[in-house]
């Protein structure tokens, strides 16, 4: 998946306990079944929608062109 055009779609569901959505991708190695989170996968890589962040394998880090906290609408 180097070339040509790619999307993606999201399904949204509760956040429950959540207090912001979370919206990423993961690798094949990923099993939600068995109830592990994206973001502390070495598989996923998840972007945090109240600052920006991006998460992957149990840390998080900031990108260029983030937007400042509130800004993703």
């Amino acid at each position: 998946m180097t070339a040509g055009v790619h999307c993606a779609h999201f399904e949204m569901r509760k956040l429950g306990g959540m207090w912001a959505a979370f919206v990423g991708v993961a690798g094949p190695g990923f099993d939600p079944a068995a109830g592990d989170e994206a973001n502390e996968s070495a598989e996923g890589w998840v972007m945090g929608t109240t600052y920006g962040w991006l998460y992957h394998g149990g840390s998080d880090s900031k990108w260029a062109g983030q937007p400042e906290g509130n800004e993703i609408k």
